[in-house]
C-alpha cells in the first residue's frame, strides 16, 4: 500500500475528522517527512501526523485480510474503519506524551464491507527521521504469514549458525589456539547475532520481550554494529597483517569506536543523523576488504580463495543492506540473510582450514623434531660406546693388577656397573635406530 494516502501535517485525526477535513496533501506511504517537499519546518523530522486512503476489496472473496505493518519512526496507531488494529508505543503531540517502539506486526481484519478506510497516526520525536520508510502490506493470511515465517527461517537457521560458530572459535581460542583472528572472528559473530535477531527487518527479538526500553534497544542496534565492525578490523589486521599495513584499516577501527561513543553520549537525532556519514564509510569498508582478499590470493595467502568468496557474499549483503536502507532498491531480507549466510558460511572455512593447516604444521615439525633427534641418537652410539667401552676394560685391567682383595672388588663392581650400563645403552639406541629406520640385523652362526 504504497501509493498516495492523504496527510495532515501535525494533526492527529480520527476517520470521522478525516471526513470532516481536507487534507495538506497527498503523499507516498513510504516517503519520510524528511523527503516532503511540502513541509516548511526547520525540523520535519520531529512532530506527528495523520495518513488516510481507502482499499477497495471484493469482502465476499476476500472474508479475511492480512496486514504487515513495518517499523516506523517512531511510534503509530492503525485503524480500519474507525476500529483500531494495531499500535506501537504511544503516539503523542509532544515528547512528554510520546513513547517510542519499534516492533512490525502482522494483524488479520475481517472483511465486512467492500471499501476500507484505513487510517494511521504516527509521531516521531527522537529519530532524525520521522513517518513510514516501508510500505504496508496486505494479502491472504496464509500469503502474508508464509512471508513472515520464510523470513522468520532464514533468520533463526543464520543466528544458529552464528551462535555455534563464535562459540566454536572462542572455544578453539580458549583451550589451546591462541591465535588472535579466531578470538576476533568468534567474538564478531557473537556481535553479528543481535543484528539478526534484534533488528534486520522483524525485530523479533522485540516479540520475545515487547517491552524492552526503545532507548535501550537503539543502543543495542547501533552499539553491535559498530562494535562488530571494530571487531572485524582487528580480525582482518590480524588475518592478512602484510595486505593491511596501511593506515586505513587503522582508521576504520578509530571511526567505529568514536561513532559508539558518540552512540552513548549524543542525543539520539544527533548520532542517528551522523550515522549516515559511517554508512558511506561501511560501503568503503566493503571495497577495501574485496581489495585486500585479492591482493591476499596474488600473494597465496593460505584459505586466501575462500576469503574472495566470503567477502564477495558479504560486500553484496551489507550493500543491499545500506540500498534498501535509503529506498534506492527494493528490500527482499531473505536475499539478505543468504548474503550473511555465505559470508560466515566461507569465513568458517578461512579458519577451519588456517586451523587445519597449523595442525598439520605443528604435526610436521614434531615428527622432524622426532626423527633428528633418533638419528643423532643412532649416529652418536659407538661415540657413546667407546668411552664406556675403555672404562670397563681399564678397570678388568687394573683388576688384574689388584694388590688386595679390597682393590679386586672394587674393580669387579666397576666393570660390573659398566657392563650393566653399556647393556642399557645398547638398548636404547637400538630403539633409537628403529625410529631411525637404521637398524641392521647380524647374522652370528653357532660354532661346537
Amino acid at each position: 500500500l504504497n501509493g498516495e494516502w492523504a496527510f495532515y501535517w501535525k494533526k492527529l485525526y480520527t476517520l470521522s475528522q478525516v471526513k470532516q477535513h481536507k487534507p495538506d496533501y497527498f503523499v507516498e506511504f513510504d516517503k519520510v517527512w524528511n523527503d516532503h517537499q511540502q513541509l516548511h519546518d526547520s525540523n520535519k523530522a520531529f512532530g506527528y501526523a495523520t495518513y488516510h486512503t481507502q482499499l477497495i476489496v471484493n469482502a465476499q472473496k476476500n472474508p479475511v485480510l492480512a496486514f504487515s505493518l513495518p517499523s516506523v519512526y517512531s511510534s503509530y496507531r492503525f485503524w480500519i474503519n474507525n476500529t483500531e488494529l494495531a499500535h506501537n508505543g504511544i503516539v503523542g503531540q509532544d515528547i512528554q506524551h510520546y513513547k517510542p517502539h519499534w516492533l512490525p506486526q502482522v494483524q488479520v481484519y475481517p472483511v465486512t464491507k467492500d471499501t476500507l478506510d484505513l487510517v494511521i497516526q504516527i509521531a516521531n520525536f527522537d529519530h532524525y527521521k520521522g513517518g513510514a520508510s516501508r510500505a504496508i502490506k496486505v494479502g491472504t493470511p496464509s500469503r502474508v504469514y508464509n512471508e513472515r515465517e520464510l523470513e522468520l527461517a532464514s533468520d533463526m537457521l543464520l543466528t544458529g549458525i552464528l551462535v555455534m560458530g563464535g562459540l566454536l572459535f572462542l572455544g578453539l581460542y580458549f583451550m589451546g589456539q591462541h591465535e588472535k583472528e579466531v578470538l576476533y572472528f568468534g567474538i564478531f559473530c557473537l556481535f553479528f547475532v543481535y543484528r539478526i535477531i534484534g533488528v534486520d527487518n522483524l525485530y523479533f527479538l522485540h516479540h520475545l520481550f515487547p517491552n524492552l526500553d526503545w532507548h535501550l534497544t537503539f543502543h543495542f542496534e547501533y552499539g553491535a554494529m559498530l562494535l562488530g565492525i571494530f571487531i572485524f578490523s582487528l580480525f582482518l589486521r590480524k588475518l592478512y597483517p602484510a595486505e593491511t599495513g596501511d593506515l586505513f584499516i587503522y582508521f576504520m577501527a578509530g571511526v567505529s569506536l568514536a561513532f559508539f561513543v558518540m552512540m552513548l553520549i549524543a542525543p539520539v537525532y544527533v548520532f542517528t543523523y551522523s550515522a549516515n556519514l559511517f554508512y558511506y564509510l561501511v560501503l568503503v569498508f566493503v571495497g577495501y576488504n574485496i581489495l585486500t582478499v585479492f591482493r591476499a590470493f596474488l600473494n597465496k595467502r593460505q584459505g586466501s580463495i575462500y576469503a574472495i568468496l566470503s567477502l564477495a557474499f558479504f560486500g553484496l549483503a551489507i550493500s543491499l543492506s545500506i540500498l534498501g536502507h535509503y529506498q534506492i532498491i527494493e528490500y527482499y531480507p531473505i536475499h539478505f540473510s543468504m548474503g550473511y549466510l555465505g559470508f560466515i558460511f566461507f569465513q568458517n572455512l578461512i579458519l577451519s582450514y588456517r586451523f587445519a593447516f597449523s595442525l598439520r604444521n605443528s604435526k610436521e615439525l614434531a615428527e622432524q623434531a622426532a626423527r633428528a633427534k633418533s638419528e643423532f641418537l643412532a649416529n652418536m652410539s659407538h661415540e657413546i660406546r667407546t668411552p664406556l667401552n675403555a672404562v670397563i676394560g681399564f678397570a678388568q685391567i687394573a683388576a688384574m693388577n689388584a694388590k688386595d682383595a679390597a682393590q679386586q672388588e672394587y674393580m669387579d663392581k666397576i666393570q660390573l656397573a659398566g657392563k650393566q650400563l653399556l647393556r642399557l645403552i645398547n638398548d636404547i639406541l637400538d630403539m633409537s635406530k628403529i625410529e631411525a629406520s637404521k637398524l641392521s640385523l647380524d647374522r652370528y652362526r653357532d660354532w661346537e
